[in-house]
């Protein structure tokens, strides 16, 4: 018999009892205690139970909390870089063309390029939706494809950040306002302060990005592994546009990014000429007081060119500092370069970041922009809808005002 069965067993014995209008006698009286007792010690089973559960869950799953806190409504599932190949799996999942065979996302777009679908039979029965622009709509089993590859590539993602598919256009994923205070406290004496964690509601919206791809019309008829260029190209643009708006989205009609977010800490050289990497030191234990920990730096390449000619008085290279370095027992944060900055950095916790993205992928191809027709080119874009979240802004510090290393 299981406990719970065994408890609500013991609840309508309690209640039978209680609705007795006589004086219960002694036998019925010690029944009562005994079965309160038995309750409690029930309940105190089934709460370790429920603690051991969550203990040995495995770390290596997605996320799932279950965002509404009901038995009956649908979990939301968290991606991050780890488990792609089941955001992958899901987003195939919601594929209706009824299509098993392996597609190529390579030879779909060429196909809608050229017009030549030879040796693209496959591809060719995907094509299901067109737009009212001439565009297409690329069924999932495309998508499943492209969408991961582009978070693969994406650096924001290799620093670990999370990805939710929306099935609306609208999401809203809890997220903590407050940490919880503590304190000892005497018997009988009420806290003095509120110790209660408070949340609040991120609220993701779809909005439109836009990567854009020009090829060469040869290259698309006649290129060795165009294929591969072409998946290449597009999910390069969609990652390079995904890492623009986590990093520094302007808000309004693109996504809030974590330069532009209220509340994040900064740490700020004023273009002071850089000596040592004390600066990275400052802003790593200013995570750490906030009871953060970093798992990755990103920054303008030529920062980490800088700091690599950075030298001792003797002249020779400067050792970084154990945080910036890290030990076979504490491994660093990652360290990863971006285009998408040029005089400022970000370090933090990238798992606090959260992409919102509908699994859809649009496609338009055109031939008579400017001179592409003169030229034999085509521009390819696709079309996402997207939007990020910031789950907790004290996880990020930005490192403002970048200047030049000493000389």
């Amino acid at each position: 018999m299981s406990i719970l069965i065994r408890m609500r067993e013991i609840r309508e014995e309690l209640e039978e009892l209680g609705k007795k209008e006589d004086l219960i006698t002694s036998a019925e009286e010690k029944r009562f205690d005994e079965l309160v007792e038995e309750f409690n010690e029930l309940r105190r089973k089934e709460d370790l139970s429920d603690i051991n559960k969550f203990m040995k869950a495995p770390i290596s799953e997605p996320i799932k909390p279950n965002i509404s806190g009901s038995d009956i409504e649908p979990e939301i599932k968290f991606y991050n870089r780890n488990n792609l190949e089941e955001l992958r799996s899901y987003i195939r999942s919601q594929d209706k063309t009824g299509i098993t065979e392996p597609v190529s996302a390579g030879k779909f777009i060429r196909g809608l390029i050229t017009g030549d679908w030879s040796n693209a039979e496959v591809e060719r029965r995907a094509i299901t939706t067109t737009t009212s622009g001439g565009g297409w709509i690329v069924p999932e089993i495309i998508s499943a494809i492209i969408i991961p590859m582009a978070l693969n590539k994406s650096q924001v993602f290799k620093a670990g950040a999370m990805s939710v598919p929306m099935e609306s256009k609208t999401l809203v994923v809890p997220k903590i306002t407050a940490m919880p205070s503590t304190e000892w406290k005497g018997e009988s004496v009420k806290f003095a302060e509120e110790t209660l964690m408070t949340f609040s509601g991120i609220t993701l919206e779809a909005n439109t990005l836009m990567a854009l791809v020009k090829l060469s019309i040869e290259l698309a008829q006649d290129g060795i592994n165009v294929q591969q260029v072409i998946e290449n190209a597009i999910s390069d643009a969609i990652a390079l546009a995904l890492d623009l708006a986590v990093l520094n989205g302007a808000g309004g009609l693109e996504p809030t990014g974590i330069l532009n977010t209220e509340g994040i800490l900064t740490e700020d050289l004023e273009n002071a000429e850089i000596t040592s990497y004390d600066f990275l030191s400052r802003a790593y234990f200013k995570l750490e007081a906030e009871n953060e920990i970093a798992t990755g730096l990103i920054a303008p390449s030529d920062m980490f060119a800088d700091l690599d000619l950075l030298k001792d008085k003797n002249d020779n290279r400067l050792l970084p500092p154990i945080s910036f370095e890290g030990t076979p027992q504490k491994p660093s944060y990652q360290k990863l370069s971006s285009n998408q900055l040029s005089t400022n950095a970000v370090l933090g916790d990238f798992g606090k970041v959260l992409v919102g993205m509908r699994t859809e992928l649009q496609i338009d191809v055109a031939d008579k922009v400017g001179d592409s027709f003169e030229k034999m080119e085509v521009w390819i874009r696709a079309f996402i809808r997207a939007d990020v979240g910031i789950k907790r802004p004290k996880a990020f510090c930005e490192i403002a005002n970048y200047g030049e290393v000493a000389s």
